[in-house]
């Protein structure tokens, strides 16, 4: 009798296990039907240089007229490296190192921690460039065959380090200062045209857009230690038009946002620091896609630094812990 009830159980017992594995290997119809594609991120490559020549950290990732991409290296602590420009092709390829720490001109010290960035370059149509130098307190030029030209600082004269940089159609260069509220206006070669009252709690990344708008990345830092960020947007003449990157229920908001760039179709891709992704939001401020996320593998950062476009759908980023430049190609970005 005993027997017969083992027997029993050991044939339900198989044929509860063969309902499962059957039931595990069908998809649900109503999964496989309402999958959609969307935007997506394909990772390309990753360099921290060649040779000798290793980055330490990356603090700001810019693309120069020749597609070359220019990653600066900046430090941490009492670190003694920071201050260079690793140089790569489009491909990955590393081709060299420029730049020196140092206070004379024509030297750089770029940044401190992620906390408080401060690194930019910024190319200019002759083929001349800025270069946001936060530690010095100051901006540099350039010409186009790297010789520096000269210097200078907040138009008002207060001490304020750089954090970022960008370009009007017009020819003005706008420069945010770490720790200043307003947009501050020059000429390329230093001449102080005036301020654009924004309102700003320490910006650290800005960028026009094809329409003339300004995209301005700024960080809250709260009572509490929780570090929240917001990007926003003016029109031409400095008139504030929207915020984006708040928390909502699709979307977990910004921590510590840095670089940002347009793209030709007003696209804005802005390297989320502390959530250690890009985000890429559409004209009107709507995020479309997040690109990589945390580890200290190929795909991931160890927070995002630095962010740039080729312009053929490749996105540049920067991993700040990880002394890497990663290229990621972009694809189904709805316009």
């Amino acid at each position: 009798m005993r027997m017969a009830k083992f027997v029993v159980m050991v044939l339900a017992c198989g044929a509860l296990l063969a309902l499962a594995d059957a039931c595990a290997k069908r998809t649900p119809p109503s999964i496989a039907s309402t999958k959609k594609e969307g935007p997506a991120a394909t990772f390309l490559w990753s360099s921290r240089g060649g040779g000798s020549q290793i980055m330490q950290r990356v603090i700001a990732v810019r693309t120069a007229p020749d597609k070359r991409v220019w990653v600066a290296e900046g430090k941490m602590g009492m670190e003694k490296i920071g201050g260079r420009f690793f140089i790569f092709d489009p491909e990955g390829t590393f081709i060299e190192v420029w730049g020196s720490p140092g206070k004379n001109n024509g030297e750089f010290a770029l940044n401190t921690g992620t906390t408080d960035d401060g690194a930019d370059i910024l190319f200019l149509p002759d083929g001349s460039f800025l270069v946001g130098d936060k530690g010095n307190i100051r901006i540099q030029l350039f010409d186009r065959e790297r010789r520096f030209v000269r210097a200078w600082i907040s138009g008002d004269g207060e001490p304020s380090s750089p954090t970022g940089l960008a370009l009007t159609a017009d020819g003005e260069v706008l420069v945010v200062f770490n720790r200043r509220p307003e947009i501050q206006r020059f000429k390329p070669d230093g001449t102080f045209l005036g301020m654009i009252s924004a309102g700003l709690r320490t910006p650290q990344g800005i960028c026009v857009d094809p329409e003339g708008r300004i995209w301005v990345a700024y960080r809250n830092f709260k009572a509490d230690a929780i570090v929240d960020g917001i990007v926003k947007v003016f029109d031409r003449e400095g008139r504030p038009l929207f915020e984006c990157g708040a928390r909502t229920e699709a979307f977990d908001g910004l921590r510590q946002p840095g670089d940002l760039v347009a793209d030709s179709r007003g696209r804005i891709y802005l390297a989320d620091c502390y959530h250690h992704r890009g985000v890429v939001f559409d004209r009107d401020g709507k995020v479309l896609m997040t690109i990589g996320g945390r580890g200290e593998w190929e795909g991931t950062f160890n927070y995002s630094n630095g962010i740039a476009l080729d312009g053929e759908g490749g996105v540049y980023v920067g991993d700040w812990t990880g002394g890497r430049l990663e290229k990621f190609l972009v694809a189904g970005v709805p316009d």
